[in-house]
């Protein structure tokens, strides 16, 4: 699967989770997407399949590493309303859009 720039513009903008307090950026550069947090915080997103995509491992302070799957979910409409985060940790932690 590979997505063109347009596709992949359908998924930017900010993304916030009440339930971890985190608002987190999903951009378009160089004509691949990635998921930032802070400015020194980038992961890059490679498409997995129809609007999803896997984060690399990292190794976290605690010591686990493990793959992300981003999963963004879209409204009757079409439009991209959230994202889902799988960690090793954690499954499906959503993000609600907040803009476009």
């Amino acid at each position: 699967m590979s997505p063109t720039v347009a596709q992949l513009r359908e998924f930017e903008g900010l993304y916030h989770s009440d339930e971890v307090e985190v608002t987190c950026s999903v951009l378009v550069q160089d004509g691949k997407l990635s998921l930032r947090r802070r400015p020194d915080t980038v992961r890059p997103l490679t498409p997995a399949y129809n609007d999803a995509f896997v984060a690399p491992s990292v190794r976290t302070a605690f010591g686990e590493s493990g793959e992300w799957v981003v999963r963004f979910r879209r409204d009757k409409d079409g439009q991209v309303v959230t994202l889902s985060i799988a960690l090793p940790r954690a499954n499906d932690l959503r993000f609600v859009r907040l803009t476009r």
